[in-house]
């Protein structure tokens, strides 16, 4: 693909995307408004199609997904687009323009909330489809009663398999490590608060990638701990971890804080 013609697919996608902002917009105003709905899926579909045609698999995937989920509010009795819908669809906005300054700093249409934030469209299908409310995206679970990645984590382990050793109340997280101990970190969170660990601490100050996997790892720590558990992020440093967090909107499920002493106070331990 020239370079000519991803610098025109880029500016014409930055334009369509302003388009479906507003768009959405008006939906949120009137979210039983089928004029509304059927001039964003018309948007969505035109960037969807654009990308199949400069082989931007990710992104066609991403709107391809929005674009279902549309449909499915359209066929419900009343097209009502629930207010859940309509901040996952302001997400996906947001996705697609991230991945437009990555696509104009050369690199690809990779993030790495991709795939909970596809998860998530579907889920919020299925509960349309099912009758039921679809739950907001903030809180990254099933809408549909199903057990979310982070509760299968939780809930698989071999049967007598030794019980793993209580961590401490601070963890330091580098690269990797959380995906390397994958289960047993998790099993080892539990451990501590079963030995009655009041909180734990996650710095992440030493994170420049996280994967999927190790999202769903840390939600499900999240949900062990609850409001006791505090998290370390540089968001000045850490700008595309922290961005993450705010487009699935798990900036207001994590405690973050900028340093380990200031985390460890607020757990009553400084």
């Amino acid at each position: 693909m020239s370079n000519d013609i991803l610098e025109e697919f880029i500016f014409d996608s930055r334009e369509h995307l302003a388009n479906a902002d507003t768009q959405l917009l008006a939906l949120e105003k009137a979210p039983h408004s089928l004029d509304d709905l059927n001039a964003l899926m018309g948007t969505l579909h035109t960037i969807k199609g654009n990308s199949g045609f400069v082989n931007l698999k990710n992104l066609y995937n991403l709107l391809h997904a929005s674009e279902t989920l549309l449909q499915t509010v359209r066929e419900t009795p009343d097209h009502f687009c629930p207010p859940s819908v309509i901040e996952q669809l302001f997400q996906v906005l947001d996705t697609a323009e991230c991945i437009m300054d990555r696509l104009e700093s050369g690199e690809s249409d990779e993030v790495d909330w991709l795939s909970a934030l596809n998860q998530a469209l579907k889920e919020a299908e299925a509960a349309l489809e099912a009758g039921t409310s679809a739950e907001s995206a903030s809180e990254v679970g099933s809408a549909t009663g199903a057990e979310s990645p982070a509760d299968e984590i939780r809930t698989v382990r071999p049967e007598g398999s030794p019980s793993p050793a209580a961590i401490g109340p601070v963890v330091i997280l580098g690269n990797g490590q959380l995906a390397e101990e994958g289960l047993s970190f998790l099993d080892s969170c539990q451990a501590a608060r079963e030995l009655g660990q009041t909180g734990l601490v996650l710095d992440l100050t030493e994170l420049s990638q996280f994967s999927s996997e190790e999202m769903d790892l840390l939600l499900a720590v999240q949900k062990a701990y609850g409001s006791e558990l505090a998290v370390v992020l540089d968001q000045d440093v850490q700008t595309d971890f922290y961005r993450v967090l705010t487009v699935l909107g798990l900036d207001n499920l994590f405690r973050l804080y900028p340093d380990r002493e200031t985390a460890l106070a607020s757990l009553g331990g400084g």
